[in-house]
């Protein structure tokens, strides 16, 4: 992707919220990396009663278990840096106070969902759609995002009510 090809947003929280999705596919393929070599070490020790003499040298059941702890050691850092990145994310997605905004961010910059899906989904019209992308990127971050909602409450005099 050339800089040509990039989006240029001004929201901050933009970035890392549409790295949440590929994230989870991360973690979830580093766990199937580890249960496969989890599962292999199992295999071998099953099979192997005694390790002959290495005089000295490594090998067998030793590299299974070198490889086994680099995996889970890398394993236990990327889910930290993960674990913090999804919980920053978390608290940027809860602290948006608009419901309908809080669905149309997630289905957007979380989940990549398609533009006709979310339309579909949130009963959006293209000028909404448009309106709401721009709001949410060109404002400084997702606490700043001016959201006009659909239906606003009125008493019966005709004045504003508060969110309860």
């Amino acid at each position: 992707m050339t800089f040509q090809d990039s989006i240029i947003v001004r929201n901050k929280d933009i970035p890392l919220l549409s790295r949440v999705l590929y994230i989870m596919q991360d973690i979830s393929m580093l766990e199937k990396k580890r249960d496969f070599q989890i599962q292999q070490s199992q295999n071998i020790t099953q099979h192997l009663s005694f390790t002959p003499g290495a005089k000295g040298k490594t090998g067998g059941i030793d590299d299974i278990i070198s490889a086994l702890s680099e995996i889970e050691t890398e394993h236990e850092a990327l889910v930290e840096q993960y674990t913090h990145d999804l919980r920053t994310a978390e608290n940027i997605i809860n602290g948006i106070t608009s419901y309908s905004m809080r669905v149309f961010v997630n289905m957007r910059y979380c989940f990549d969902m398609p533009k006709k899906t979310i339309m579909k989904e949130l009963g959006l019209s293209r000028w909404g759609y448009e309106r709401a992308v721009r709001a949410v990127e060109e404002a400084p971050n997702m606490a700043s995002v001016k959201w006009s909602e659909r239906y606003i409450l009125i008493d019966e005099k005709g004045h504003f009510q508060e969110k309860s």
